[in-house]
């Protein structure tokens, strides 16, 4: 069955090629083909995957069957694992126990002081901070 399969019922196969731009016969030829390699390999992951989470008693997550299937020599991406699982209904166990916890207040910061008046004394020119000249513990002599 199609992908588009379950629209037919309610859209003419003749339209729905139209909108998608496709022709009819390419729609009927893609629908006969056999699954792609990748779509295989999903396939047998599937079950791998179900197997795993079912070992685990439903705790496991991605990361977790993902490091079972790298154990038993599949290896394959910890996003894929989480996609398929998703596709199938599965999901981990959170470690975190009793409900969410609302986040923390915390009390308004202090604005930040006006820069175009400043707060302290002007600096003369040329002099800076003792701190910005190396905190002057180097001691220079020229000799």
């Amino acid at each position: 069955m199609s992908a588009y399969g379950g629209h037919q019922a309610t859209f003419p196969v003749a339209t729905m090629c139209r909108v998608l731009g496709v022709s009819e016969s390419g729609y009927y030829a893609w629908g006969k083909r056999a699954p792609s390699a990748h779509a295989r390999r999903d396939t047998a992951l599937r079950v791998a995957i179900r197997a795993s989470h079912a070992r685990s008693d439903a705790t496991y997550g991605a990361p977790h069957v993902r490091a079972d299937l790298a154990e038993a020599g599949q290896h394959v991406g910890c996003k894929r694992v989480a996609r398929l699982m998703r596709a199938d209904g599965l999901a981990g166990v959170s470690r975190r126990k009793g409900p969410p916890r609302a986040k923390r207040t915390t009390p308004e910061a202090p604005q930040a002081p006006d820069r175009a008046t400043p707060s302290r004394a002007p600096r003369l020119h040329g002099h800076r901070p003792r701190s910005a000249l190396g905190g002057g513990h180097h001691v220079h002599t020229f000799g």
